[in-house]
């Protein structure tokens, strides 16, 4: 029995696919994914994921995407507005991967009471590493995309599916193994809820100031069907 029309707040990475799991588990219908896209790349916010993956990941998961274009500055305001469309097609909570950030927490609330959503927080509180291990029971998969330089992590670490084994080697490097602070960041590419594994390939390494990120691009054998 539906209980609810929802969408969630997407990232591609592994928080929110849990969050995502958790709420069609619990019988809602997963109306929409909102994504949130920088507009001077043309990309997903803070994960960097490029639209052809994103369009794969939708088509995989038999959800469609509303997306939230913003340069930045108007970042809050395009969420709201996209919240408001998600409204009109009867959705009455957005879901979000949140786990104990309390700013994060608060911004999410806030941008939904504007839009006339409830914000649902399914990770809420839980214990991290629990959560993550959780994610890999389930069957997911994940890439680690990003590792941040400012908690050490080494390039290596780029480009491997997230197993219990790498949260050994996470746990080595005394950060927190769910990555909550930005330790890293992942791109979910298969798992119960997809119907595809969306494939993709190394096309080399990105270096900013505060991170090395693996640029990622779709290999052209993905099927869908």
């Amino acid at each position: 029995m539906i209980t609810k029309k929802v969408c969630v707040s997407y990232s591609l990475g592994k928080d929110s696919t849990l969050a995502l799991h958790r709420s069609i588990q619990a019988g809602n219908e997963v109306v929409a994914l909102i994504i949130s896209i920088n507009e001077e790349n043309d990309r997903s916010w803070f994960h960097g994921v490029n639209q052809e993956i994103i369009q794969k990941t939708s088509e995989s998961l038999n959800i469609p995407i509303i997306y939230a274009k913003s340069k930045g500055e108007d970042y809050q305001e395009v969420f709201i507005k996209t919240l408001v469309k998600a409204k009109k097609l009867g959705v009455t909570e957005c879901v979000f991967g949140d786990i104990d950030i309390i700013e994060h927490q608060e911004w999410c609330s806030n941008v939904c009471n504007e839009a006339g959503l409830k914000a649902n927080f399914p990770l809420w509180k839980e214990n991290r590493k629990t959560l993550v291990e959780e994610f890999i029971d389930c069957g997911f998969k994940a890439l680690i995309k990003t590792v941040s330089k400012q908690h050490s992590l080494p390039k290596s670490l780029l480009f491997r599916t997230l197993t219990k084994e790498v949260l050994k080697e996470l746990e080595a490097f005394q950060v927190d193994v769910c990555g909550e602070n930005g330790e890293y960041h992942t791109l979910v590419y298969d798992g119960p809820l997809f119907k595809n594994t969306i494939k993709v390939k190394n096309e080399g390494i990105h270096e900013s100031e505060y991170s090395y990120s693996v640029i990622l691009k779709l290999e052209e054998n993905n099927i869908s069907e």
